[in-house]
This record gives C-alpha cells, structure tokens and sequence, in this order.
C-alpha cells in the first residue's frame, strides 16, 4: 500500500512495502517508488496528487445489503 496527499501546507507520503527484508532494499520499483516520494514530500520533484478514489475502487462509497437468513 502506498498513498500520497497534501496536508495543509505539508506533504505526506507513505508505503507499506519496505519492511526490513534485505531483498526489498535492492528491488528496483522500490527503490524508484521510495525516492520518488521522498523526492515529492521534499518538494523536490511534482506530481498530482488529485483524488482518484472513485476510479481506483469503484463502489467505495456503497454499503452492500445484509444477507437474507436462511430459512
């Protein structure tokens, strides 16, 4: 999971995928993932960060109805 937005003034930029496995640390789309973010929260590089909720999980925002009992 990765996920970027802008807070206030700041901006923040997160990833779950480097935990402390040595493979990951020379993985080239992890490494490019990370720098770029930390590139974009610096202010070093930019990028959109546009809200795209709707098309990245569609429904989202519907609650599925209860099951009907059996019986």
């Amino acid at each position: 999971m990765t996920w970027s937005r802008m807070e206030s003034k700041g901006r923040v930029f997160y990833t779950a995928i480097g935990d402390f496995r040595p493979e990951n640390w020379s993985n080239p789309f992890f490494l490019h993932l990370l720098g770029g973010g930390i590139r974009w929260a610096i202010r070093d590089a930019q990028a959109s960060v546009d809200q795209n909720l709707q098309q990245a999980a569609p429904g989202y925002a519907e609650i599925p109805s209860k099951p009907k009992p059996k019986g």
